[in-house]
């Protein structure tokens, strides 16, 4: 019997080399993704590494983010492969209020230092940084938050001090409690 492995976010870049690897070392695996393009791509690649490599294969829809879906995806495997040797936690959970928990500085160095990737996922990940807080501009300027030349990040300390409470904990809670 082969091992098998069952891999999160292997939709993705990364979980899709994870997977071609080990599936040259013979082991059937169980690839997990969450959205519904991704499940499309998986049963393809599922399918290829079943025909290539001569394993077992099965696509699961998987949010990492409920113990009951790592559960249940973690019986199907085991279900379908008798046994699950590996399991290789690929996926990512944003926490989306951890932006505004961000320092200045922190945030400056990831758009300056972005365009010096040659990955697409950072370069994304940058565009996608500053348009949130765009879209977050009005509320951002409540608490001395601003974007300015180059999309730097600037804070008015004083704007802050004075600052609404529900409105400073709306943005480093994510939601209004």
């Amino acid at each position: 019997m082969l091992a098998s492995v069952l891999i999160t976010g292997a939709g993705g870049g990364i979980g899709m080399a994870t997977a071609e690897t080990f599936a040259k070392r013979r082991y059937n695996i169980c690839l997990c993704g969450h959205s519904e393009s991704k499940i499309y791509l998986l049963n393809e690649k599922a399918e290829e590494l079943r025909e290539k490599y001569k394993i077992d294969t099965m696509v699961i829809s998987l949010d990492v983010s409920s113990s009951s879906s790592c559960a249940e995806a973690v019986n199907l495997a085991v279900e379908k492969f008798g046994e699950l040797d590996t399991v290789v936690n690929n996926a990512g959970i944003i926490d989306y209020s951890l932006l505004m928990r961000a320092r200045e500085e922190d945030y400056n160095s990831v758009i300056e230092h972005a365009g010096d990737s040659n990955s697409n996922s950072v370069l994304r990940n940058a565009v996608w940084l500053t348009g949130i807080t765009e879209s977050n501009e009005n509320i951002l300027a409540k608490i001395g938050i601003t974007v300015g030349k180059g999309n730097k990040m600037e804070l008015n300390e004083e704007v802050l001090k004075k600052a609404d409470i529900s409105t400073l904990k709306t943005l480093f809670t994510g939601h209004n409690s």
